[in-house]
This record gives structure tokens, C-alpha cells and sequence, in this order.
């Protein structure tokens, strides 16, 4: 799941994310997610990026160890102890949404 970023420019991706959402209700998903992140650092750049260049409302976000909604203020918003923990999040909330 950390890997469906690589596909963010194709059609598949919402998809994805949502065939995804079936894993979200396991209670170890974000810390076994924010562990595959943390191995690939680089996926973890991927999707900041891809939360930075979003241009709709309401949305997920995630900016450096912050994950929260934007809807035109900052909501729901909690920290992280790393940048992997606050991807996880992120990629959470997108998948449930």
C-alpha cells in the first residue's frame, strides 16, 4: 500500500486507494504501514509531495510529522513522532475517505 504514490498520475490511483481501504480497520495498519515507509524514505517524500500539490477542499494533508484535514483551516490535527507515522496517517485518511 505505501507504493500506490507511484501510481498517482494514472487513472488507477483513486482506485487503488480505495481497494486499499479494506486493510484500514486492522488495528496494526498505520504502524505497520509507517514501517514500510520508514524503510523506502523515499516513498515518504512521494506522497509529502503529492499532499503538498492538492488543489481541492476538503482533503487529508500531511506536512512534515502533522496529519490532519484542510478544509480552509487546519483540522483534526495530530503529531507524530516521524515523518513515516505522519505519512501513515495521511495515507490513512485518504483511503478511508
Amino acid at each position: 500500500m505505501a507504493s500506490i504514490v507511484e501510481y498517482r498520475s494514472e487513472s488507477a490511483f483513486v482506485l487503488l486507494l480505495q481497494l486499499a481501504d479494506r486493510h484500514c480497520s486492522d488495528p496494526g495498519f498505520e504502524d505497520a504501514l509507517a514501517d514500510c515507509l520508514r524503510e523506502k524514505a523515499t516513498l515518504i517524500e512521494l506522497w509529502e509531495n503529492w499532499s503538498a500539490y492538492q488543489r481541492w477542499t476538503p482533503s487529508a494533508y500531511v506536512e512534515d510529522t502533522k496529519a490532519g484535514w484542510f478544509d480552509g483551516q487546519r483540522r483534526y490535527v495530530r503529531v507524530h513522532p516521524d515523518r513515516g507515522a505522519a505519512v501513515a496517517d495521511f495515507i490513512h485518511r485518504m483511503a478511508a475517505w
